[in-house]
């Protein structure tokens, strides 16, 4: 396509031409924005190269730290079991389908004795019956009947048996939170303390240009408690409608008697106390 212009409007023309083709240029992917974006992260931050060899490290767990050797192996027994009666099951199932299968043979020997008895009766020639073993039709009738009701049986003693081994596992989980609960306590009431010095000594020495805790607020320090768990439901209470276990209302408490010890613990220490 050739477009004819004159000098003016012709320079016109391509600098319009240049600021679309140079808007094309910065218009860029979704993808290579991202791209670009994880770059720019990686260079900030200094985010070191995944290996694809190292396995992931998995956390701990409740049961890694608080259930003992012993109920784990407890735990598992009762899982154990599962695959026993899962076992006698199978067993039981096994020998249903075989007698049923010998119940379709019997019934179609019967259904060759019927026809031979009416030739007979017609006077019609006929060959010799054929010769079979094995028990009576009535007798296996009797054990498909005796096997559903020991197979019915055993399906009970697997259900029971996953039933004791999910309560296990409930038990124990419930258990080990509620040793978890204690920790839960100490580690609050040990982070609750190092705030409350990080926010002595924000007032102590920090300016706008040494600064350490933000101002300590309701919102800003809250630990959740709970009425459920006998450690953590003895040292909770309420505040602004949420049931708490520490937070800075109930620092602020213990801010001034703190905040003295620790200037009488520095003028002991030091002689003098400047702050």
């Amino acid at each position: 396509m050739c477009i004819a212009v004159d000098g003016g409007s012709g320079e016109l023309a391509m600098n319009a031409i240049d600021r679309w083709a140079d808007s094309l240029r910065l218009r860029r992917d979704p993808l290579d924005l991202m791209r670009l974006r994880q770059e720019e992260f990686r260079k900030t931050h200094d985010v070191l190269p995944t290996d694809p060899r190292t396995a992931p490290v998995r956390d701990q767990t409740l049961l890694d730290v608080y259930a003992s050797e012993e109920e784990i192996a407890s735990v598992r027994a009762t899982h154990d079991q599962i695959a026993v009666a899962e076992k006698a099951v199978t067993t039981i199932q096994t020998a249903l389908t075989a007698v049923i299968g010998q119940i379709a043979t019997a019934n179609r020997s019967t259904g060759l004795d019927t026809a031979r008895a009416a030739a007979i009766a017609l006077g019609e020639p006929v060959a010799d019956p054929p010769s079979r073993s094995g028990p009576l039709l009535t007798e296996l009738q009797a054990q498909k009947i005796g096997l559903q009701n020991r197979a019915e049986a055993a399906r009970e003693v697997v259900a029971d048996c996953k039933g004791k081994f999910r309560a296990a596992v409930f038990d124990l989980v419930r258990q080990c939170a509620t040793r978890c609960a204690q920790d839960y306590y100490d580690l609050s009431r040990q982070q609750a303390w190092c705030f409350l010095q990080l926010d002595i000594a924000q007032s102590l020495t920090g300016t706008s240009r040494h600064h350490l805790v933000d101002p300590m607020t309701w919102n800003k320090y809250l630990i959740p408690g709970s009425e459920h768990v006998e450690v953590l439901k003895r040292n909770s209470r309420v505040e602004f409608g949420h049931l708490v276990l520490m937070s800075a209302d109930g620092l602020r408490a213990s801010a001034s008697p703190a905040l003295k010890a620790l200037k009488a613990h520095g003028e002991a220490l030091f002689g003098d106390w400047p702050l």
